[in-house]
This record gives structure tokens, C-alpha cells and sequence, in this order.
């Protein structure tokens, strides 16, 4: 394990008010827990904050339904009528009508937010302990599934089962927390006023320590685990989770970004091309390793783009190639450290060897 320090000693800051997405200049896109991090950055250890996060409101709790509630509204066949059900299945209409419902119901002060995301939750984890153990819950939800599966049955003439969406319920609650988190560090890190090197280093470090923990030394005072606590708490309350929800970080994606970087910026090395800004000022740092890539034959920058992808590879020349090949990577590696946050003998996941197969294959395949 690294002996890496997410913390942020030696700063004093007010209190950090992290919103729930709503950092100020982020933008939450699919790529959030990358793009935050993906500028040249310098290390960024030793900062410290004093600052207190701010609390998030208790999860109330969903009551039984009184004896004068409303009744769920069902629609009706001339409303039905007028809904786009174009290609849509009976399961996807049932769907469409459920989150309608619960939506209606919202509008109209029948359920509050946290109610009806309690509801979607117990919909789409049937099985969970929190589900089973609310009798509320489940009242409340059999009243709107056995309506909506009349409004699916006026619409489509079918019989249809609800099918709760657990894989996608959690992909969704994930894919939030990941926006959440990557905004929330770049907002906390701004409140602290620290040079603006120091800040992106910080920033990459966090998001790194928060996908890779296994990876760096952790505590439960550091920046990065302080905001899992607290986007954890905003996301139970968003999504009705229970207590003990056991988010995932997406690894596997700042991973796959971060190879396809590091491969596009070895092909773009081999190429020379130095109208490329980055490739122009990499080369000029290394001018030793510019004058060995310069003096390479066509066919040798082929073969050590091959090594690049299959370093067991035997080639003519390949104990040079190899040497020249550990170089290049070890320096590409060292360059893009700052950029994605991953400390000093941190080893990123190997090259995927079938991606340049699957390149070479078509060119094959093209000859003929």
C-alpha cells in the first residue's frame, strides 16, 4: 500500500457547505470522477482543513396511510389514450405509469420526497430488509401497483407483473453518488483558496484515494472519506436507502479512461507529431528519449508499438525495444501521476493487449 495523504493539513477554512451536485462551476457529466482531475497536476500532499461539513437533514420517516387519505388516482381510458406508449412493452408502460403515479402523488401532497423515494426504492428491491420490514411501505405500494397494473391492462389489453429494476436502480444511485462525490470534493477543495496547482493535485488525489482504496493509505478524517460520509447521507436520503447501502465505487471506468489516455498518448509519442502541443512539450522534456525515438525505422516503431501491447514479444532488436519501450512507459506513467491522481510506484491495470488486435485485425481483414 502507497503511503499517500489525501488529507488537507495546515489549511483553516469556514465551514464547507457541500451541495448535493451543486458545486460551484462543475458540471456533472458521465466523466465527472475523471474530468475534475485530467489537468496537469502537481502533488499536493500535507493540507489540512478545519472546516465542519454541514449536516444534512434527518430521513423522516414514512407513515402508514391514514384512514382519510386520498385514494391513488387511476387514469382513465381516454387518459391512457393520449400517453406515447409508442414501442413501448406492457413492463416498460407499467413502469412509466408507476414513477407517473408517485410523481402525481408528489405534486398533489399525497407523499412527500423522501416518501416516495422510499417507495421507489421498496419497488425496486423487493427483497431488501428495509422493504420487508415496512408494512407501510408495502401497503402503499401494493395500493399503486394493483392501479397502475389496471391502467397497463386498459392500455395494452395484457395481464402484466411488475419487474422490479434492481440492477438499474443501483446503476442509477451509483452513477449519482460518483457526480455527487466528484463535485462535492472540487467544491470543497475551491472553499479552501489554496494555489491553484496545489487545488487540482488535491482534487485528482481525493477522487483517486475515493475509487481506489485499496491503493493508498486511508483514515476516517480525510477529505475523501469526510465527503463519502456526507454524499452517502444525501444520496440515502434521495434514493429511500437503507442505513447499511454499500455504494461501489466505479473503478473499472477510471480505469478504462485512464488506459485509453495512456495508450493514445504512446501511439501519439511513436507518431512524433509535435503539432500536437502535448507531444511537442513531452519530447522537449525528455530530449534524450526524443533523439532514441527520432533514430527509430518505421518497422522498429511499429514493433514497439506491438511491445507496448505484448511486452513478451520477440523481436530482432528487442532487448533494445524493450529497454526503449520500459522508458517511454515508465515516463508516460511518472507525467500522468498529477493528472489522475494515482501516487509514486502505483502500478495502473495492464495495457489490453485484445484492443490493439482487434485494430491490427481489421487492417488484415481490409487487405483482402
Amino acid at each position: 500500500m502507497n503511503d499517500f495523504n489525501v488529507s488537507s493539513q495546515g489549511q483553516t477554512t469556514g465551514s464547507w457547505d457541500i451541495g448535493l451536485n451543486k458545486a460551484q462551476g462543475a458540471t456533472a457529466t458521465d466523466k465527472t470522477n475523471v474530468g475534475v482531475a485530467k489537468d496537469s497536476l502537481e502533488a499536493a500532499e500535507g493540507q489540512k482543513s478545519q472546516g465542519a461539513i454541514s449536516a444534512v437533514a434527518e430521513h423522516p420517516v414514512l407513515q402508514p396511510p391514514s384512514a382519510d387519505a386520498q385514494p391513488v388516482k387511476q387514469l382513465t381510458p381516454q387518459d391512457l389514450a393520449q400517453m406515447p406508449f409508442t414501442n413501448q412493452s406492457p413492463t416498460e408502460i407499467f413502469n412509466t405509469l408507476f414513477d407517473g403515479q408517485l410523481a402525481n402523488m408528489q405534486l398533489n401532497g399525497q407523499l412527500s420526497d423522501s416518501e416516495a423515494a422510499d417507495l421507489r426504492f421498496g419497488f425496486n428491491n423487493p427483497t431488501s430488509p428495509k422493504t420487508v420490514s415496512d408494512k407501510a411501505i408495502q401497503a402503499q405500494l401494493n395500493q399503486i401497483i394493483k392501479t397502475v397494473k389496471e391502467e397497463v391492462k386498459t392500455a395494452t389489453k395484457q395481464d402484466v407483473e411488475p419487474q422490479p429494476d434492481t440492477e438499474g436502480f443501483e446503476e442509477k444511485v451509483n452513477n449519482d453518488f460518483e457526480l455527487s462525490f466528484a463535485a462535492a470534493v472540487k467544491q470543497a477543495v475551491e472553499q479552501m483558496n489554496l494555489p491553484e496547482d496545489q487545488a487540482k493535485a488535491l482534487i485528482a488525489k481525493t477522487i483517486f484515494a475515493h475509487l481506489n482504496p485499496a491503493d493508498v493509505k486511508r483514515s476516517a478524517n480525510d477529505l475523501a472519506s469526510q465527503l463519502e460520509k456526507k454524499v452517502a447521507e444525501q444520496m440515502t436520503e434521495k434514493y429511500g436507502l437503507p442505513d447499511d447501502y454499500k455504494f461501489t465505487p466505479q473503478t473499472e471506468k477510471f480505469e478504462t479512461n485512464l488506459s485509453i489516455d495512456y495508450n493514445t498518448a504512446f501511439n501519439a509519442l511513436l507518431k512524433g507529431d509535435t503539432s500536437d502541443p502535448a507531444v511537442k512539450a513531452f519530447l522537449a522534456a525528455h530530449p534524450e528519449l526524443a533523439a532514441q525515438l527520432s533514430k527509430l525505422t518505421p518497422e522498429q516503431k511499429a514493433q514497439l508499438q506491438y511491445l507496448h501491447y505484448h511486452p513478451d514479444a520477440q523481436f530482432p532488436d528487442g532487448e533494445v525495444l524493450k529497454n526503449l519501450n520500459g522508458q517511454l512507459q515508465s515516463m508516460l506513467l511518472a507525467n500522468m501521476a498529477n493528472e489522475f491522481g494515482f501516487p509514486a510506484g502505483w502500478e495502473p491495470p495492464s495495457v489490453k493487449s485484445e484492443v490493439q488486435d482487434t485494430v491490427i485485425q481489421g487492417y488484415y481483414r481490409e487487405a483482402f
